[in-house]
């Protein structure tokens, strides 16, 4: 066997970052739990923060770059989809909790991200002095990824103890969604209908673009999540974003755009545990990019690419650009495997198998009437069924539109190939420039198809996959963008089809294709239904309220025991969990003797319900070691009684129990 120099030279240089990355990832991951858990909560925040850190100083050097170069474009409609968007985010949807109590735990990650540099859930938090009126003694981790809390840990430096962050960042990703659509729906639209000039391909992608853009800016789903701290608006925006900047980093070949487009990606990934999906779809995306980029130039893209640029393509799969980006991924990938890893024991509140295939045939049946068969007046809001069904027509068509449209297009070889074709006529042409490749329209929709069965298809299997009960519709929003992609080539296909006849450019501006669908959601009554406050979390939005009215009539030294912390913590009270507590009774002894202990009887333990819950049952045995007082009482709908009582000891501890956490508390 025959092994090149010139091979072995540009391996070695990764030989030693390999090694240790692999002593990295087998060290981390044969970590006992206990130990893991408590490096990630120290550690994981200062590594998700540096990851963004790179993220954003690869984009801004890319936007300064595109800047100079004059290659950055703002078209007026997408400016004036983006503002009318805003604004119905702003003033159609209720502001108000549709996820229970994960909102307030991603709040409170990031508040303790930005003061304290930990990641978890707060177990027990003190009285203190600072903007968010306590601080954080011990922690626990959660099984979600902290992407989302890092992104809204960077508003907290700025404006801390804002419960409105965490929605502040989910309308930013709703709006850059908008943005990545556009760009991608205007790709997708120019490789699936080439015209016979500039103006006709261009026409095709500005329509799909618009259209997509604007499916995505208004659907009622979108508008409903984006007001929230739900961390599925910033996955799907992530997402997209990452999707359309790395079908370009495979367009343009630069090493910039390229290491901008994996740092995208990877920071996508780690917003959500299924996040790793969204792989496979970026690999598709990529490599539409690159073999678009041997082909002709779409006539929407307005430079083209010098041969400096194809000699950047070149040592990027031949040189050390490539493998250099697989060890930084599989590098800033290690914490959040890790944490796959030491939270995937954990039940996610099933009393079941958290994946079975006996959920496929339930989540199927409910999550496609959502999409095809929805119901105007149910819980969770009906979903408009008008972009599934431009979609699965797009599907059925695409034979018929690469018949019709790409014929126009031959393949052109790139400018490497023919150079390696001038000086070896025997060289085989059949690589990722060639004719065996697949082409740019199939792997663009093979990365859009996936796109949507890889993100529909995983809740299928999943306990609480089914868009039944309204906290969980929020599930639909990471697969909607691949749907709308497809609606919109629907929509513009049917229009090519018809005014293919005349031969000649549809004579009305693109733009207008972006009121299509808006105009059937006013018409169908979908978009006021997006004032609708659902069933979805109703119980825990009093517990919401009950708490927001209680924290002002408390002492600021006051210490709420309670089964969300993260609850009265975001309304800055401290808080304790009643479960880290019921096994250090003498702990809180010590407590309630320097502060004022409250007992929260919250959404756990105000169940109507006389069946005991496991949550009520640590409740009393807490309070069975304490003298309690009910000092608020708030009645709620159909059965409901939210409850604050004064704890006080029994018998006040001689010699208190002072742990290493309790010496380092407030004065």
């Amino acid at each position: 066997m025959k092994i090149s120099l010139r091979n072995s030279r540009t391996a070695l240089p990764f030989l030693a970052p390999v090694l240790w990355l692999l002593f990295l990832y087998i060290h981390a991951f044969t970590l006992p739990s206990e130990t893991a858990e408590r490096v990630l909560v120290q550690f994981l925040p200062a590594m998700v923060s540096f990851h963004l850190l790179l993220l954003l100083l690869c984009g801004a050097a890319l936007l300064v770059r595109r800047l100079r170069q004059n290659r950055l474009h703002f078209d007026a409609g997408i400016v004036l989809l983006l503002i009318l968007s805003f604004f119905a985010v702003l003033f159609l949807p209720p502001h108000t909790h549709r996820l229970y109590f994960d909102e307030d735990i991603s709040i409170q990650i990031a508040e303790s991200i930005s003061a304290e540099h930990r990641a978890g859930m707060v177990d027990l938090a003190l009285p203190d002095r600072n903007a968010r009126g306590w601080r954080g003694l011990e922690y626990s981790l959660n099984k979600e990824p902290i992407a989302f809390p890092v992104l809204v840990s960077f508003l907290e430096r700025f404006l801390p103890g804002r419960h409105s962050n965490g929605a502040a960042v989910s309308v930013l990703l709703h709006l850059a969604g908008i943005l990545g659509l556009y760009c991608l729906g205007r790709r997708l639209g120019e490789v699936t209908f080439p015209g016979k000039n500039k103006k006709e391909t261009l026409w095709a992608g500005r329509a799909t673009g618009f259209t997509a853009a604007s499916l995505y800016a208004f659907w009622p789903e979108n508008l409903r999540w984006a007001v929230t701290a739900s961390v599925e608006p910033t996955a799907a925006g992530l997402a997209i974003l990452a999707v359309a900047v790395m079908e370009a980093a495979g367009r343009e070949k630069d090493r910039l755009t390229t290491m901008t487009a994996f740092m995208l990606g990877t920071f996508a990934v780690q917003v959500r545990p299924e996040g790793l999906l969204l792989l496979p779809v970026l690999g598709f995306s990529w490599l539409a990019g690159f073999r678009g980029f041997s082909s002709s130039r779409s006539a929407g893209d307005n430079d083209s690419l010098p041969d400096s640029r194809t000699a950047q393509a070149a040592s990027l799969i031949r040189g050390r650009s490539l493998p250099l980006l697989v060890v930084l991924t599989a590098a800033l990938l290690l914490p959040h495997l890790l944490l796959l890893k030491t939270t995937g024991h954990q039940d996610w509140g099933a009393t079941g198998p958290k994946f079975s295939l006996q959920f496929l045939r339930g989540n199927l049946e409910t999550n496609l009437r959502y999409w095809f068969f929805p119901r105007k007046g149910a819980s969770p809001p009906a979903a408009p069924p008008f972009p599934a069904w431009f979609a699965l027509f797009s599907l059925l068509l695409l034979p018929l539109f690469s018949l019709l449209f790409r014929e126009k297009t031959p393949v052109v070889p790139s400018h490497e190939t023919n150079l390696r074709a001038k000086n070896d006529p025997n060289s085989s042409r059949s690589d990722l420039s060639g004719k065996a490749f697949p082409s740019p329209f199939f792997l663009l929709h093979a990365a859009v198809i996936s796109w949507f069965l890889l993100f529909f298809g995983v809740f299928l299997f999943f306990y609480a996959g089914s868009y039944h009960y309204g906290a969980d519709v929020r599930f639909a929003l990471l697969a909607a963008p691949p749907i709308f992609l497809e609606a919109a080539c629907g929509v513009t296909g049917a229009v090519l089809l018809l005014y293919r006849t005349t031969g000649g450019v549809p004579p009305f501006n693109p733009r207008l294709l972006a009121f299509f669908f808006p105009v059937l959601f006013v018409a169908g009554g979908f978009l006021t239904e997006t004032a609708r406050l659902g069933e979805e979390a109703w119980q825990a939005r009093c517990d919401h309220s009950v708490v927001r009215t209680w924290a002002e009539t408390l002492p600021d030294s006051a210490v709420i025991v309670t089964h969300t912390p993260a609850l009265w913590l975001v309304h800055h009270r401290a808080a304790l969990q009643v479960v880290w507590a019921v096994n250090r009774i003498p702990e809180v002894q010590n407590l309630v003797e320097k502060y004022p202990v409250f007992y929260h009887a919250g959404y756990w333990d105000a169940s109507p319900s006389r069946s005991p819950t496991p949550w009520g049952e640590i409740s009393k045995h807490f309070l069975k070691n304490f003298d309690s007082t009910p000092v608020r009482t708030t009645f709620a709908p159909r059965g409901w009684t939210f409850r604050l009582f004064r704890i006080t000891n029994r018998v006040p501890s001689r010699l208190p129990v002072k742990t290493s956490e309790e010496k380092k508390d407030v004065n």
